[in-house]
């Protein structure tokens, strides 16, 4: 998206390009996996660089805040720090240790969506982001991780059925977000669980092959 784009957007349609974006990064993950054309370890590589960039951001913007509201996001802070910690490592030696290291990042990444699913957490648009990312990252992991298990991820017979569905979650999304712009634009808690159920949509679609 481009700058100028984004400046002349209202913040719902800023809201729905994110998650087609997720969406068309979800569609281009499943085929990746079911193509085998990088391994495990690397697309993990992946989904960690991408969601470090967002943590950097919003760490970032944290330090900025004003004193009052930099109170009440402190343990967000510490989290996006934790979480940060468990995406350092490089490239695991073992599959043990690869398997371990999943682990752990996820339960630090559910540790921030939990503080992000707080109703009283200050409004910023940056979190918008960072909610996004992490819903992303928490799907890609379970998907993942199926793929290490079954060791093969073949692409369903209901592929463009799949697509079609996660299509019609983003209409859905958008024109929930039309609907509601003027009373979630200020309130963080209801945008958030607008996010949170778009994604669990998405999730849906995938256990449903």
């Amino acid at each position: 998206m481009s700058k100028m784009k984004s400046m002349t957007m209202s913040f719902s349609e800023k809201t729905v390009e994110l998650l087609k974006k997720s969406r068309t990064e979800l569609e281009e993950f499943r085929v990746r996996l079911s193509l085998g054309k990088m391994d495990a370890a690397d697309e993990y590589e992946e989904m960690k660089k991408n969601l470090r960039e967002q943590l950097h951001d919003t760490r970032l913007t944290l330090t900025g805040f004003e004193k009052e509201n930099r109170e009440k996001i402190r343990g967000l802070g510490k989290k996006i720090e934790q979480l940060q910690l468990q995406l350092a490592p490089g490239k695991a030696s073992s599959r043990k240790i690869f398997s371990d290291r999943m682990k752990n990042a996820a339960q630090a990444v559910h540790a921030v969506r939990e503080d992000l699913r707080d109703r009283e957490m200050v409004f910023h648009e940056t979190f918008t982001h960072l909610a996004h990312a992490v819903e992303l990252f928490m799907i890609k992991l379970q998907m993942l991780q199926l793929k290490i298990k079954l060791g093969q991820y073949e692409l369903s017979e209901k592929w463009e059925e799949m697509k079609n569905k996660l299509a019609r979650h983003v209409n859905e999304f958008r024109l929930r977000m039309h609907e509601k712009e003027g009373s979630l634009v200020r309130q963080w808690g209801g945008l958030n669980e607008e996010i949170s159920s778009a994604y669990k949509n998405f999730l849906s679609v995938f256990e449903g092959e």
